[in-house]
């Protein structure tokens, strides 16, 4: 009966947490000031308490170990942060099969690209990022020229080593567990391929 509470209760916050995160993304719209910090807190709402619980209740139903429990949370949750960086990073980046960039990025949607460069690239570029992000809606040809400029500041290879950093802090929360080698191997090949490298 306790561990059944306990993973209630850990479904109960991740629900109020994916609210929390859904309500941040919002007001972040027509924000130009969202900093790094603020986009992560979120992300980790979002979808971090997503995968975290989905980790941490397979645990708990299975053996009970709280302690692991705890430890795959955190491997989720950091899975799920990589995971959204990732999506807004082909959202701006798409595939030939994807097709054109989002309706989130045509309505100025502050992806974790964009928030990194505008709190920590050059004055010039932040001014003509500025500039775009003024705009009500953001038509085809501002999106080229928003991606443009992230280029420029090298927005996409900043993004994919922080999402990296998600993903070696996740496999390490994994590895503390003790978890077998082939269920690890496991876990690295999910992580591989939510973050688009090849096995």
């Amino acid at each position: 009966m306790e561990v059944i509470l306990s993973a209630l209760n850990a479904l109960d916050q991740a629900c109020l947490r994916v609210c929390e995160g859904q309500y941040m993304e919002l007001t972040f719209q027509e924000k130009l000031d969202v900093t790094v910090g603020s986009y992560l807190k979120m992300a980790e709402a979002k979808s971090g308490s997503l995968l975290g619980c989905a980790a941490e209740l397979g645990v708990l139903l299975a053996s009970g170990d709280r302690k692991s429990a705890s430890l795959m949370a955190l491997a989720g949750t950091k899975l799920g942060v990589m995971a959204e960086i990732q999506k807004d990073i082909r959202e701006i980046w798409p595939s030939k099969s994807a097709g054109p960039a989002s309706i989130g990025m045509a309505n100025k949607k502050k992806s974790f690209p964009v928030v990194k460069l505008l709190e920590e690239g050059p004055i010039s570029l932040k001014r003509r990022i500025g500039t775009l992000y003024f705009k009500r809606v953001l038509e085809p040809d501002d999106l080229d020229a928003l991606r443009d400029l992230l280029d420029e500041g090298k927005a996409k290879e900043s993004a994919q080593a922080v999402a990296q950093t998600y993903l070696v802090d996740a496999i390490k929360a994994v590895k503390e567990t003790g978890m077998s080698s082939w269920g690890l191997e496991r876990f690295e090949q999910l992580g591989r391929e939510l973050i688009g490298v090849e096995s």
